[in-house]
Protein backbone atom coordinates (compact mmCIF):
# COMPACT_ATOMS: atom_id res chain seq x y z
CA UNK A 1 0.00 0.00 0.00
CA UNK A 2 1.17 3.50 -0.69
CA UNK A 3 -0.09 6.34 1.49
CA UNK A 4 -2.31 8.55 -0.57
CA UNK A 5 -3.93 10.82 1.98
CA UNK A 6 -3.75 11.94 5.57
CA UNK A 7 -7.01 13.54 6.63
CA UNK A 8 -8.57 15.12 9.69
CA UNK A 9 -12.18 13.94 9.67
CA UNK A 10 -13.20 16.27 12.53
CA UNK A 11 -12.31 19.30 10.39
CA UNK A 12 -13.11 17.58 7.06
CA UNK A 13 -9.66 18.56 5.78
CA UNK A 14 -7.07 16.72 3.74
CA UNK A 15 -3.76 17.49 5.41
CA UNK A 16 -1.58 15.62 2.92
CA UNK A 17 -2.08 14.20 -0.54
CA UNK A 18 0.69 12.61 -2.62
CA UNK A 19 1.90 14.96 -5.34
CA UNK A 20 1.88 12.25 -8.01
CA UNK A 21 -1.68 11.32 -7.11
CA UNK A 22 -3.24 14.76 -6.78
CA UNK A 23 -6.57 15.41 -8.39
CA UNK A 24 -6.33 17.99 -11.10
CA UNK A 25 -6.33 21.49 -9.59
CA UNK A 26 -6.37 20.29 -5.98
CA UNK A 27 -3.96 22.20 -3.76
CA UNK A 28 -3.05 21.21 -0.22
CA UNK A 29 -5.61 22.59 2.23
CA UNK A 30 -7.90 23.97 -0.47
CA UNK A 31 -10.51 21.23 -0.47
CA UNK A 32 -12.30 19.36 2.19
CA UNK A 33 -11.94 15.62 2.57
CA UNK A 34 -15.51 15.04 1.40
CA UNK A 35 -14.95 17.22 -1.70
CA UNK A 36 -11.72 15.37 -2.52
CA UNK A 37 -13.51 12.02 -2.23
CA UNK A 38 -16.32 13.24 -4.48
CA UNK A 39 -13.92 14.56 -7.14
CA UNK A 40 -11.89 11.34 -7.11
CA UNK A 41 -15.01 9.16 -7.28
CA UNK A 42 -16.51 11.14 -10.14
CA UNK A 43 -13.28 11.06 -12.16
CA UNK A 44 -11.86 7.62 -11.45
CA UNK A 45 -14.37 5.21 -9.86
CA UNK A 46 -16.57 3.16 -12.18
CA UNK A 47 -20.28 3.87 -12.31
CA UNK A 48 -21.15 0.59 -10.59
CA UNK A 49 -18.94 1.36 -7.55
CA UNK A 50 -19.19 5.16 -7.31
CA UNK A 51 -22.09 5.50 -4.84
CA UNK A 52 -20.68 2.82 -2.54
CA UNK A 53 -17.21 4.41 -2.72
CA UNK A 54 -18.59 7.80 -1.66
CA UNK A 55 -20.60 6.19 1.14
CA UNK A 56 -17.67 4.13 2.50
CA UNK A 57 -15.39 7.18 2.42
CA UNK A 58 -17.81 9.47 4.20
CA UNK A 59 -16.44 10.77 7.50
CA UNK A 60 -19.34 9.38 9.54
CA UNK A 61 -19.02 5.86 8.12
CA UNK A 62 -15.24 5.80 8.54
CA UNK A 63 -15.49 6.97 12.16
CA UNK A 64 -18.20 4.43 12.98
CA UNK A 65 -16.32 1.53 11.37
CA UNK A 66 -12.96 2.45 12.90
CA UNK A 67 -14.54 2.43 16.36
CA UNK A 68 -15.16 -1.31 15.83
CA UNK A 69 -12.23 -2.29 13.59
CA UNK A 70 -8.56 -1.30 13.46
CA UNK A 71 -8.52 -1.15 9.67
CA UNK A 72 -11.17 -0.76 6.98
CA UNK A 73 -10.59 -2.29 3.55
CA UNK A 74 -12.69 -2.26 0.42
CA UNK A 75 -12.22 -2.81 -3.29
CA UNK A 76 -13.52 -0.85 -6.25
CA UNK A 77 -13.20 -0.68 -10.00
CA UNK A 78 -10.86 2.11 -11.08
CA UNK A 79 -11.08 3.69 -14.52
CA UNK A 80 -8.17 5.71 -15.79
CA UNK A 81 -8.69 8.79 -18.00
CA UNK A 82 -7.73 6.70 -21.06
CA UNK A 83 -10.53 4.23 -20.27
CA UNK A 84 -8.39 1.39 -18.89
CA UNK A 85 -10.07 -0.46 -16.01
CA UNK A 86 -8.35 -2.09 -13.06
CA UNK A 87 -9.16 -2.73 -9.41
CA UNK A 88 -7.89 -0.87 -6.36
CA UNK A 89 -8.16 -1.59 -2.68
CA UNK A 90 -8.42 1.19 -0.11
CA UNK A 91 -7.04 0.64 3.37
CA UNK A 92 -8.03 3.16 6.02
CA UNK A 93 -6.48 3.27 9.46
CA UNK A 94 -6.92 5.68 12.34
CA UNK A 95 -3.79 7.59 13.34
CA UNK A 96 -3.65 6.91 17.08
CA UNK A 97 -0.51 9.03 17.52
CA UNK A 98 -2.44 12.24 16.88
CA UNK A 99 -4.85 13.10 19.70
CA UNK A 100 -5.94 16.52 18.41
CA UNK A 101 -8.62 15.12 16.13
CA UNK A 102 -9.86 12.07 14.26
CA UNK A 103 -7.04 11.61 11.75
CA UNK A 104 -6.92 8.77 9.25
CA UNK A 105 -4.25 7.42 6.94
CA UNK A 106 -5.58 6.20 3.61
CA UNK A 107 -3.55 3.81 1.51
CA UNK A 108 -4.26 2.54 -1.97
CA UNK A 109 -3.09 -0.63 -3.68
CA UNK A 110 -3.52 -1.75 -7.27
CA UNK A 111 -5.07 -5.23 -7.01
CA UNK A 112 -5.88 -5.73 -10.69
CA UNK A 113 -3.72 -8.88 -10.92
CA UNK A 114 -5.20 -10.31 -7.71
CA UNK A 115 -8.76 -9.79 -8.96
CA UNK A 116 -7.85 -11.38 -12.30
CA UNK A 117 -6.38 -14.42 -10.52
CA UNK A 118 -9.43 -14.69 -8.22
CA UNK A 119 -11.75 -14.61 -11.24
CA UNK A 120 -9.67 -17.28 -12.99
CA UNK A 121 -9.76 -19.47 -9.86
CA UNK A 122 -13.53 -19.01 -9.55
CA UNK A 123 -13.94 -19.97 -13.19
CA UNK A 124 -11.74 -23.07 -12.70
CA UNK A 125 -13.77 -24.10 -9.63
CA UNK A 126 -17.01 -23.56 -11.54
CA UNK A 127 -15.68 -25.80 -14.31
CA UNK A 128 -14.58 -28.44 -11.78
CA UNK A 129 -17.89 -28.42 -9.88
CA UNK A 130 -20.38 -28.31 -12.74
CA UNK A 131 -21.33 -30.48 -15.67
CA UNK A 132 -20.30 -28.66 -18.84
CA UNK A 133 -23.36 -29.88 -20.74
CA UNK A 134 -26.12 -29.09 -18.24
CA UNK A 135 -24.46 -26.51 -16.00
CA UNK A 136 -25.69 -28.48 -12.97
CA UNK A 137 -23.46 -29.50 -10.07
CA UNK A 138 -21.53 -32.69 -10.63
CA UNK A 139 -20.71 -35.09 -7.77
CA UNK A 140 -17.82 -32.96 -6.46
CA UNK A 141 -19.82 -29.76 -6.77
CA UNK A 142 -22.80 -31.24 -4.97
CA UNK A 143 -20.59 -32.49 -2.13
CA UNK A 144 -18.92 -29.08 -1.82
CA UNK A 145 -22.19 -27.14 -1.90
CA UNK A 146 -23.80 -29.46 0.66
CA UNK A 147 -20.84 -29.11 3.03
CA UNK A 148 -21.02 -25.30 2.73
CA UNK A 149 -24.75 -25.27 3.45
CA UNK A 150 -24.43 -27.67 6.38
CA UNK A 151 -21.78 -25.45 8.03
CA UNK A 152 -24.53 -22.98 8.94
CA UNK A 153 -25.85 -24.49 12.18
CA UNK A 154 -28.55 -21.81 12.51
CA UNK A 155 -30.53 -23.07 9.52
CA UNK A 156 -32.33 -26.36 9.24
CA UNK A 157 -31.48 -28.16 6.03
CA UNK A 158 -32.58 -31.22 4.19
CA UNK A 159 -31.38 -32.95 1.06
CA UNK A 160 -33.48 -34.92 -1.37
CA UNK A 161 -31.63 -37.25 -3.70
CA UNK A 162 -33.40 -38.96 -6.59
CA UNK A 163 -31.97 -41.72 -8.73
CA UNK A 164 -34.05 -41.96 -11.88
CA UNK A 165 -33.88 -45.39 -13.48
CA UNK A 166 -33.41 -45.54 -17.23
CA UNK A 167 -32.97 -41.78 -17.54
CA UNK A 168 -30.19 -42.39 -20.04
CA UNK A 169 -32.86 -43.69 -22.43
CA UNK A 170 -34.69 -40.34 -22.25
CA UNK A 171 -31.47 -38.46 -23.05
CA UNK A 172 -30.59 -40.85 -25.86
CA UNK A 173 -34.07 -40.83 -27.38
CA UNK A 174 -35.02 -37.13 -26.98
CA UNK A 175 -31.63 -35.45 -26.51
CA UNK A 176 -29.93 -33.85 -23.52
CA UNK A 177 -31.92 -30.61 -23.81
CA UNK A 178 -35.17 -32.50 -23.28
CA UNK A 179 -33.60 -34.63 -20.51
Amino acid sequence: FKTIAYANLDNDMVEFYREDEKLGDWQEGSKSFSQTVAVYADRFVSDKNRAEFKYLLSSEVIKRKLEKHNVIRFEYEFKSPDGEVTYYEEKIKKDTTNDTGFYVIIGTKDIGQEVKMRNELKHALDMAYTDSLTGLYNQQGLAYKCSEILKDRNVQNSLVFMDLDNFKMVNDMYGHAMG
